[in-house]
């Protein structure tokens, strides 16, 4: 992972071992879109679009220290390159899905809360190459660490709206490939 993303964990334990009561425990969910940026090397490609769209969905608890587990899946968008090979044109697209669960703060001053989350995802990194005629798909999953801050705003009773940044990197070792990627989303918290 990126060295920004090594120091948010770090600020993350940092406020987990510092975080105050809170008065409101209970179970949230939330769904959140956005855009996406990967890292991505696009080594002799004509054109390569690393920006796309991306979904993230929570849910879990958040105990009365303003810390709590949730299970999250990310939709992290596709990155595309395009070139020639021996003259024939090429495209590549890949492709980040991930399913995981860690560790969540939600702290609240007032209507206003700040969100941190650090865990383990199953990140599926899927390549597709596609030449005249010609098609290929390899895909791998692999166990690895994300890293989430955010801001919220309560705009009624039960509900937050909330702004958030995700970072996760996935692996294709079929294809030696790592993709880091980070997703800046929008999305609506509720509170049961």
């Amino acid at each position: 992972m990126h060295l920004t993303s090594r120091l948010l964990g770090a600020g993350f334990v940092a406020a987990l071992v510092s975080t105050p009561a809170l008065a409101d425990p209970g179970w949230r969910a939330s769904l959140a879109g956005g855009i996406t940026r990967s890292n991505s090397e696009c080594r002799g490609a004509t054109s390569c679009d690393k920006n796309g769209s991306g979904l993230r969905a929570a849910a879990g608890w958040i105990g009365p220290r303003s810390v709590g587990f949730e299970v999250v899946a990310h939709e992290l968008g596709a990155t595309r390159a395009t070139g020639n090979v021996g003259g024939l044109p090429v495209s590549v697209e890949s492709r980040v899905r991930s399913l995981g669960a860690g560790v969540a703060i939600d702290h609240r001053e007032g209507d206003w809360s700040f969100h941190g989350r650090l865990g383990a995802t199953r990140a599926r990194a899927t390549l597709e190459s596609r030449a005249p005629g010609l098609s290929d798909t390899s895909s791998d999953t692999s166990t690895q660490p994300y890293v989430s801050i955010g801001l919220g705003y309560r705009f009624a009773p039960g509900f937050t709206a909330i702004v958030a940044w995700d970072s996760l990197n996935a692996k294709n070792r079929n294809a030696d490939y790592t993709h880091d990627v980070t997703l800046l989303s929008f999305g609506v918290q509720a509170q049961f």
